[in-house]
């Protein structure tokens, strides 16, 4: 939620209606797998997942990460998708 209100810029009302979101869509329509969580030196933490393409599904999966702290900053993170931007 700190990621979503911080850098996404996602209000209260976005937050409460977050199944709604499109990316909370393809997450019930399963869309995402093979979710693997890893704990690194520093207090620092990743997760890993594959993400079948919305418009292709018979695609090759793209592969998406993130880095995050104990705290729960998202320190960085990426993804095979050409579309994806993280701020």
């Amino acid at each position: 939620m700190v990621y979503l209100t911080t850098s996404c810029d996602w209000d209260a009302n976005r937050l409460k209606s977050f199944k709604t979101d499109n990316s909370y869509k393809l997450f019930e329509a399963n869309h995402i797998d093979n979710v693997r969580l890893g704990m690194l030196e520093h207090g620092y933490r990743y997760v890993k997942a594959s993400c079948v393409p919305e418009t292709r599904q018979s695609d090759v999966p793209y592969c998406s990460w993130l880095l995050y702290t104990s705290m729960g900053y998202i320190q960085t993170g990426g993804c095979t998708c050409v579309a994806l931007f993280i701020k």
